[in-house]
């Protein structure tokens, strides 16, 4: 199977933390890849690397040349000041357009806009101002930015964290809708094994290093589990069982 990244021998380093040591790891191109592990298993990091966000060593591998290759990404949460008067159709524009907002949204932004989050299913939420967003929402929101020009691979981290069980039903659907319909490859970080389970081709169990990878079927064993968490408690409340 095509890789779409192919990690090598790659280390990171905060001052005298390190986070990996000489990994390697592939994603397959055109899937939807889990990243699972325990808090401070370097998740955020491997994700962090990818984009370029942290220094490395090592050699990070894309399947066309890196100048080439668009990268899309959804942080776990983007904070805003409680006061901030911006609409989600001028954060759009801050991404999009290199006009100033001032100036207003010409009529090819205003299409885009609509399209992109008709395609979340947030028909309508164009001119509401961004703090009055639930967290779902403004995930949905951050979602259909990255989507507006759409990427060769979509990064997540943790896409659904703090939102209720609807809005992460609601978010691992949109996420299998644009695998299929995009052949976006997509490398998401989550806690939610049931999610894991149900939405991943491909997952990878991370705790400073590998521990293991594979299909859902034989990454999700409790054997694996219990290698990867260390005590059952931990992850027995997320059923790995397909419902």
């Amino acid at each position: 199977m095509e890789s779409a990244v192919r990690v090598q021998d790659l280390s990171v380093r905060f001052n005298d933390l390190t986070v990996f040591e000489k990994l390697s790891v592939s994603v397959p191109k055109g899937k939807i890849t889990s990243v699972i592990g325990p808090n401070g298993a370097g998740k955020t990091t491997l994700i962090h690397a990818l984009l370029g966000f942290v220094n490395y060593e090592g050699e990070i591998y894309f399947f066309k040349p890196k100048k080439d290759i668009r990268l899309g990404y959804v942080p776990q949460r983007l904070s805003f000041p409680p006061d901030m008067p911006a609409t989600v159709r001028e954060l759009f524009a801050a991404y999009l357009e290199r006009r100033p907002i001032f100036l207003g949204p010409t009529k090819r932004l205003r299409r885009a806009v609509d399209m992109a989050l008709s395609s979340v299913g947030l028909d309508g939420y164009a001119e509401r101002n961004i703090v009055t967003l639930s967290g779902g929402e403004l995930q949905r929101v951050l979602l259909a930015v990255t989507l507006s020009n759409p990427p060769d691979i979509l990064l997540l981290d943790e896409p659904a964290a703090g939102v209720d069980v609807a809005g992460g039903d609601l978010f691992d659907n949109l996420i299998l809708s644009i695998n299929q319909d995009h052949d976006i490859t997509i490398v998401m970080v989550s806690h939610d094994l049931n999610a894991v389970n149900r939405a991943s081709d491909h997952v990878i169990c991370l705790n400073r290093g590998i521990i293991c990878e594979g299909p859902p079927e034989h990454a999700l064993t409790p054997e694996s589990l219990t290698k990867l968490f260390g005590n059952p408690a931990l992850y027995t409340e997320h059923s790995c069982k397909k419902g």
